[in-house]
């Protein structure tokens, strides 16, 4: 009787003590896998929170959402889970400026990690600030716009630019007279843009220019219009009835200014949303491209890069007008949402805050 006790219960505990250790193994192995992911997670967080806080991040080529199906080098990666697409952190520069969350998943059976890079709409007026500055017109008050270090003076005391209601918020209607005023931004180093960069602004003009190079929004020499000029928005005129959209970016102090035009002609009493960007080779955009209504309207695919300024009266942000000394090139109409960036937006950006802010 007791062997045959033996006989059966020997199968049960080895197969008992096969099933705990294969059990073990196995949550072993999953926790294993868990440690794994948290480590990476660990691992990259701090290098990709940097590489946004640093401007770097687009290099890194974060897909914009909804893609969540890239792959990306787990180097490169904040965080991960075995559990689903998790937000796993965000970043943000010092106003004015926004952060950009990333979610991943981890496959722990392929060691992957795959990710989406989401810009945050919080609200339309601090849309897509990455690395870049902005000029809201949103005080609807006092004599300046925008925030240290790059607070703009309504100009002249005389004859100031004067608050109206906007596009968002509020905004600035210029040259309702003979005087020509502006908003000027003094020169800052951190606006040495060269290799790539953008700028875009909501505009509604009330008068057709009369002459070429109206300025939208221009850095360059306030007295002159190429000394030190390095990258603008403008009005084109083609002729008396039809007036574009128009990029500039120059190479050289006093150089050929190298455009991209706008095929769509502008009429009067009407909000557009216009932006430009210049990119390198291999880029999101390689070239010079110009927008209108979150829609790419003319293109140079040469690649130039804007130079450094080093001598001379450093360049000046100017809003509303070419150059300080000329009434003629003054833009007539209201401008608000003036954007700045040391990268080049891609068109689905553009597209985005564009119908983010759109009537």
């Amino acid at each position: 009787m007791t062997v045959l006790i033996i006989v059966i219960l020997v199968p049960i505990i080895v197969f008992a003590t096969s099933q705990f250790i294969t059990s073990s193994i196995s949550r072993y192995a999953t926790q294993t896998r868990t440690l794994e992911a948290m480590y990476l997670a660990q691992a990259g967080i701090h290098r990709a929170i940097y590489n946004i806080d640093t401007g770097a991040l687009p290099t890194f080529g974060f897909p914009v959402s909804p893609d969540t199906g890239s792959t990306i080098d787990v180097t490169y990666v904040q965080s991960a889970t075995q559990f689903g697409l998790t937000s796993i952190g965000a970043s943000s520069l010092p106003a004015p400026s926004l952060s950009r969350k990333v979610y991943a998943k981890y496959d722990s059976g392929n060691h992957q990690i795959s990710a989406y890079l989401e810009v945050l709409p919080t609200t339309p007026q601090n849309l897509f600030t990455f690395y870049g500055y902005k000029w809201g017109m949103d005080e609807n008050t006092g004599t300046t716009t925008g925030t240290t270090p790059l607070i703009g003076t309504l100009t002249p005391a005389a004859a100031r630019p004067t608050w109206v209601a906007g596009r968002v918020k509020n905004a600035l209607r210029f040259n309702q007279t003979a005087t020509n005023n502006y908003v000027l931004i003094p020169y800052n180093a951190s606006l040495n843009f060269t290799t790539e960069g953008s700028m875009m602004a909501w505009i509604y003009l009330n008068v057709l220019p009369t002459v070429d190079n109206t300025a939208i929004v221009r850095r360059g020499r306030s007295d002159s219009t190429t000394v030190n000029e390095t990258y603008a928005l403008l009005l084109n005129r083609a002729n008396a009835t039809t007036i574009n959209v128009e990029f500039s970016l120059t190479t050289a102090s006093g150089g050929t200014r190298r455009l991209a035009t706008g095929t769509t002609a502008l009429a009067i009493n009407t909000w557009y949303h216009v932006a430009g960007t210049w990119g390198p080779a291999g880029g999101v955009n390689p070239g010079l491209r110009v927008y209108l209504n979150g829609v790419q309207n003319g293109t140079n695919a040469t690649v130039y890069s804007s130079f450094v300024p080093t001598t001379g009266t450093m360049p000046s942000i100017l809003i509303g007008t070419l150059v300080t000394t000329s009434s003629s090139t003054k833009f007539n109409g209201t401008i608000d949402e003036v954007y700045v960036y040391g990268h080049q937006l891609s068109q689905p950006e553009i597209l985005a805050y564009y119908n983010a802010t759109k009537p």
